[in-house]
């Protein structure tokens, strides 16, 4: 019989491993009755059973079986998450933990946890990495919607730790959302542009008398960079441009494009990032020699054709988007990136300047907010088809007045002018103002004009006019990687492989199809059908 300073809790809970430093989140290592290691937390609380930690977790997450993505928030020691891997085999789970130290310690102490962290299916994150381990491993179009499990005893450890990463999930799926939003309405429509985009660039290579004039376009960077959006603000600001033309290179945007031309004004250049064919009415009848078209490769394929036809200068530029990303690989001098936050051109405008070598610039027309009773300056497109289609029931006034009351308002004043603004336009604007706090020295927004000194580019403007891209190579191994991700899903049941560049390509066309069949959608069967469509558009290229 053991000393009766020996009882049944020494039994249960004898320590096998201390620690010491601090901020330890686990501070030791205890064998439970069944001699199953557990962790204790810093409090002295022990993270699981101390009797029989595996039969506590039998049931932990069962309202997500079935899912295809789970994120697990504590990983302790690992019997929960054994327990949903064992009856959610295929399910991809990323587990968090509050530091790299914590989590080495409990793998190196605790066999259930190194069993589980050797699972292909298995990553970890922590505060610090969290947002980017969620878009490495996290895609919509392939796992659909996740879910989100709690050791609620490690939730209870540190509170405030929990609520700090519960926001930081928060605002990252917040991101994601958005843009698998973006991918499911474009999938289909940027890569078809970009097929045929390249299509262009291979016939602007051929030619060689327009490869010449495309190659001596000059860029005076020695000027400011004028950026032209197309706010209502623009109608008084025009003439101040117009006035002072010389001193300016002159960058519109696709939609400020026709109302610049309308007031007399010749853009030095113009960008478009849009890929709907709508865009091409920002272009239509107003064609001009003397701009350089600045394009993304994903935009509309038909303002490419339609300028190259007419001889004018053209520029492509990279996109996010893999398909355009792998293009790229295939340059001499790769497509410059331009960058355009949350999707908005008069960023991608002042990127283009920037990396063009621009040290000031002065941005005209972006409002943010609908100013002076309108959504638009006069001349864009919307302009002219709203006042082209216009009778005594549907004026252009109430066209407009849908189009701006379409979301709720808020009214504001703008340079003290009553003005309205909504979240869509507020969201832009923040967009805008994180691009001038990472891009420029210095910048201020002032009776309607935004002026920056820009940070030194790397960029060399030459290489925007002479990418010569090979279209040969790019097609051989778009084809052959194409053509093993095709195999390798048709020999076996696996999984779809995220991290496979080949894969990748693939995604935003197959949001487009999880979008389009809500009711049908197969993941392994459409993720074939997108890695066909991108063959078959290939060899037809």
């Amino acid at each position: 019989m053991p000393p009766q300073f020996l009882t049944r809790e020494f039994f249960v809970s004898q320590k096998l491993v201390g620690r010491t430093g601090k901020d330890l989140f686990y501070k030791e290592i205890i064998a439970a009755k069944n001699s199953q290691r557990i962790p204790v937390f810093a409090s002295g609380k022990a993270a699981h059973s101390k009797y029989a930690p595996e039969r506590e977790a039998r049931n932990f997450g069962a309202e997500s079986d079935g899912a295809k993505f789970t994120m697990i928030l504590g990983i302790a020691g690992g019997y929960h998450i054994k327990s949903f891997l064992e009856r959610n085999q295929k399910c991809k789970i990323l587990c968090i933990e509050k530091s790299r130290e914590d989590y080495d310690f409990l793998k190196s102490e605790i066999p259930c946890v190194k069993e589980i962290s050797m699972r292909e299916n298995f990553s970890v994150a922590f505060p610090e990495n969290l947002q980017e381990e969620i878009f490495k491993n996290y895609f919509p179009a392939v796992h659909g919607d996740l879910s989100i499990l709690t050791m609620r005893a490690w939730a209870d450890e540190d509170k405030i730790l929990y609520e700090k990463i519960s926001q930081e999930i928060e605002g990252s799926l917040k991101k994601i959302a958005a843009d698998f939003s973006v991918q499911s309405h474009f999938g289909a429509l940027w890569q078809k542009n970009i097929f045929c985009n390249l299509k262009t660039l291979q016939k602007m290579q051929a030619n060689l008398r327009y490869a010449s004039e495309t190659n001596s376009a000059k860029i005076d960077t020695k000027k400011i960079a004028a950026i032209i959006a197309a706010g209502p603000s623009l109608d008084g600001s025009a003439k101040k441009i117009k006035d002072a033309r010389e001193k300016y290179f002159v960058i519109a945007t696709d939609t400020s494009f026709k109302a610049l031309m309308r007031t007399g004004i010749v853009p030095d250049a113009a960008v478009s990032i849009d890929a709907q064919s709508l865009s091409a009415n920002h272009f239509i009848g107003k064609k001009s020699r003397d701009t350089i078209f600045v394009l993304s490769l994903d935009s509309d394929a038909s303002i490419a054709n339609a300028l190259y036809e007419n001889s004018s200068k053209i520029i492509f530029c990279a996109s996010h988007h893999p398909l355009a990303s792998f293009a790229a690989r295939f340059c001499e001098t790769p497509f410059p990136l331009l960058e355009s936050g949350s999707g908005t051109v008069t960023i991608a405008a002042a990127d283009f300047a920037k990396k063009c070598g621009f040290e000031k610039i002065q941005v005209f027309g972006a409002d943010f907010a609908y100013s002076r009773g309108k959504p638009y300056a006069l001349g864009t497109y919307l302009d002219e088809l709203y006042r082209a289609t216009e009778d005594k029931i549907e004026s252009a006034e109430k066209k407009f007045s849908s189009l701006m009351f379409r979301t709720p308002l808020e009214k504001i004043s703008l340079d003290k002018n009553s003005a309205a603004k909504n979240q869509v336009l507020d969201s832009y604007k923040n967009s805008f103002t994180q691009w001038l706090s990472v891009n420029a020295e210095f910048f201020e927004y002032k009776n309607f004009l935004w002026s920056a000194n820009l940070k030194k580019a790397s960029t060399l403007q030459a290489d925007f006019f002479s990418p010569r891209f090979n279209m040969n190579s790019f097609k051989d191994a778009l084809s052959k990687g194409i053509e093993s991700e095709i195999a390798k899903m048709n020999s076996c049941e696996c999984e779809i492989d995220t991290n496979s560049p080949f894969s990748k390509i693939a995604l935003p066309y197959l949001a487009f199809l999880r979008n389009k069949k809500t009711e049908t959608f197969c993941a392994r069967r459409d993720f074939l059908l997108a890695l066909n469509k991108i063959l078959w558009y290939n060899k037809n290229l």
